[in-house]
């Protein structure tokens, strides 16, 4: 893929003792994204505040993203359904409300 000008970022081999900003930049510096949700996706605040950032950047037409769902149906994503769902509440019950701001709950 680098022969043909595209680069590939994965950040699972970014290291995750990185700022969370790094990926901020690296998620700016690219025009498509591809996002594979599964029931555990919202168990962690790093993954909803890179689809936060995501989701600034769709907003402004500035970022493409394609959405695999993996173990997950996509209503359940949609609609914070089954163990998705549930994973996202936990999360907002520990870290509060901009949790759920970030997420964009109640705004499907």
């Amino acid at each position: 893929m680098l022969n043909e000008r595209i680069n590939v970022f994965v950040d699972e081999m970014e290291l995750r003792s990185r700022e969370l900003n790094h990926i901020f930049n690296r998620i700016e510096e690219s025009r498509v994204a591809v996002t594979i949700f599964s029931e555990k996706y919202t168990e962690s605040t790093w993954c909803l505040d890179e689809l936060a950032k995501m989701k600034e950047r769709v907003d402004q037409g500035k970022l493409q993203v394609i959405p695999i769902f993996f173990n997950v149906k996509t209503c359940d994503v949609k609609l914070l359904r089954g163990n998705f769902g549930d994973n996202f509440r936990s999360l907002r019950d520990i870290h509060g409300r901009d949790v759920s701001n970030k997420f964009g709950e109640g705004n499907h």
